[in-house]
C-alpha cells in the first residue's frame, strides 16, 4: 500500500505539469496513485486563460485519451484565473461531455 491508501484519501487534486506543476504527466501520476483514488487537474491555468477554445477542447481530449478508464476530474491545475474566457470553459465542458 502507498501513503495515499494508508491515509485513505479519496482525491488527489491540483495536479499539473511543468512549468507550473511538478508531475511529468497525469499518466505518470496515475501509475503511482491507485485508480481507486480520483485525480483532479492537469490543464494549465495559462492555457485555460489564453489559448483558443479549440485548443482547450483538443488538450482535454488528449488528456482523457491518455488515461482510458481512469477516475479523473479534468480541470485547471488548481483554480481559475480572473479573466479566463467563458468560451474556454465551455470548450472544456464540451470535451468532457463528448463520448470518448
Amino acid at each position: 500500500m502507498g501513503v495515499f491508501d494508508q491515509i485513505k484519501v479519496d482525491i488527489v487534486e491540483g495536479l499539473g505539469t511543468p512549468p507550473t506543476g511538478n508531475i511529468p504527466s497525469l499518466k505518470d501520476a496515475r501509475s503511482r496513485i491507485p485508480n481507486s483514488i480520483l485525480l483532479r487537474g492537469n490543464l494549465s491555468l495559462d492555457l485555460l486563460q489564453k489559448a483558443p477554445p479549440d485548443r482547450i477542447f483538443n488538450e482535454a481530449k488528449a488528456i482523457q485519451a491518455s488515461l482510458p478508464n481512469s477516475r479523473l476530474i479534468l480541470s485547471g491545475e488548481c483554480d481559475l484565473l480572473f479573466g479566463t474566457p467563458p468560451e474556454n470553459l465551455r470548450a472544456l465542458v464540451r470535451a468532457c461531455s463528448v463520448s470518448r
